[in-house]
C-alpha cells in the first residue's frame, strides 16, 4: 500500500517481544517479516463473495476451494471458516480495512441502498479527512476513509487505504518493540496519538497501529482472542526466526505454503506466511 496515514479502526498484533526477548538495537534489525495483508475467516464464503465482490466491487481469484483472494495492492483473503466466529464490539481491539473513498457522501449513499451497515449517520473527521464506520454481513469493522489532505493520487474504488490494529493505548509499547525485532520502523511520530504509521526497514508503509480516538471510548482487550475472524498477514522467509521474535503459535499448512498465528497482546490474532516460490510469483504483493 502506498498511502501511511489514516483513521479509525484497527489494532493489535502478535506476543512474544514483551516477553524478554532481546530486541536488535535501532538500524541493527534484519526484515525478518513484510507486511502482506488481510485475511478474514467468515462462516459463509458465498456470502461473503457476494458482499465484498458484488457489493463493494473487488475482483477476485480463487486460491483453493475454501479461499479466494480479492485483488488490490494489498490483498484481502477470504476464508471458509469451520466453526462460528464471534463479530468484535465497538470499544473491543480489533484488526481492520480502511477504503479509499473519491466522496464519502455519495459512496456511503450507494452502499446504504446496498444494505450495508454504517455505524453513523455521518463521517467523523481524522488525521487525514473523513471517516465513517460499517459493519460486513459478518459483523467485522472497516471504514471508509476520504482523504481530503495531502495530494490524492488518481485510484478507482474499491481500493484499500491501509489496514492495521485498532489496540488499547497501553499496548503500544509492547508492539513497538515486537515490530522493531522483525525488522519494522515507525516512520513519523507526527500522527501520534492516536495513529503510528509503521514502515519496513526499506522505508516502504506497512500497517497503521491505532490507539483511542478521542470521541471513542476506551479500546480493550479482546477476551475471546480464537474466535476473531480479521487477521494482518506478514510473508516471512522462515517461519523459525518469526517465532524467535514473536513466540510459538499455531502452525500447519495451507494452499499457499504454511502459516502460523499468533495471539498479540490486545487478543487479535495475526498470521506469519511462508510462500511457496509458485504462490510467491502469483502473488500481488510479496
Amino acid at each position: 500500500m502506498r498511502k501511511f496515514l489514516l483513521m479509525a479502526l484497527l489494532l493489535t498484533l502478535p506476543t512474544g517481544a514483551q516477553a524478554g526477548r532481546p530486541q536488535p538495537a535501532a538500524g541493527e534489525a534484519s526484515q525478518v517479516a513484510r507486511y502482506h495483508g488481510v485475511l478474514i475467516r467468515v462462516p459463509d464464503l458465498v456470502r461473503a463473495r457476494a458482499f465484498y465482490v458484488g457489493t463493494l466491487g473487488f475482483s477476485e481469484q480463487r486460491v483453493s476451494e475454501t479461499m479466494v483472494r480479492l485483488i488490490d495492492d494489498s490483498p484481502i483473503y477470504l476464508e471458509q471458516s469451520p466453526g462460528p466466529l464471534r463479530p468484535p464490539e465497538v470499544d473491543e481491539a480489533r484488526s481492520a480495512i480502511a477504503f479509499q473513498a473519491l466522496d464519502i457522501h455519495a459512496t456511503a449513499r450507494r452502499l446504504r441502498e446496498l444494505g450495508v451497515v454504517f455505524l453513523s449517520d455521518e463521517p467523523i473527521r481524522v488525521g487525514v479527512g473523513l471517516a465513517l464506520r460499517f459493519r460486513d454481513p459478518f459483523g467485522n469493522i472497516h471504514a471508509l476513509l476520504q482523504q481530503t489532505i495531502g495530494e490524492v493520487a488518481p485510484f478507482e474504488e474499491p481500493e484499500v487505504y491501509n489496514s492495521g490494529f485498532k489496540q488499547p493505548d497501553s499496548d503500544t509499547p509492547a508492539l513497538r518493540r515486537m515490530f522493531a525485532g522483525l525488522g519494522f520502523v515507525v516512520r513519523s511520530e507526527r500522527y501520534y496519538p492516536p495513529s503510528l504509521p509503521i514502515g519496513h526497514g526499506d522505508g516502504s508503509f506497512a500497517f497503521m497501529l491505532h490507539e483511542n480516538e478521542p470521541e471513542e471510548p476506551e479500546v480493550r482487550a479482546r477476551s475471546q482472542p480464537e474466535s476473531a475472524a480479521v487477521s494482518l498477514i506478514f510473508t516471512a522467509a522462515d517461519l523459525a526466526a518469526v517465532r524467535q521474535q514473536v513466540g510459538s503459535g499455531r502452525e500447519d499448512a495451507f494452499a499457499l505454503g504454511r502459516r502460523m498465528r499468533v495471539t498479540a497482546p490486545s487478543g487479535v490474532p495475526v498470521e506469519f506466511w511462508r510462500l511457496t516460490p509458485d504462490a510467491r510469483t502469483r502473488s500481488p504483493t510479496g
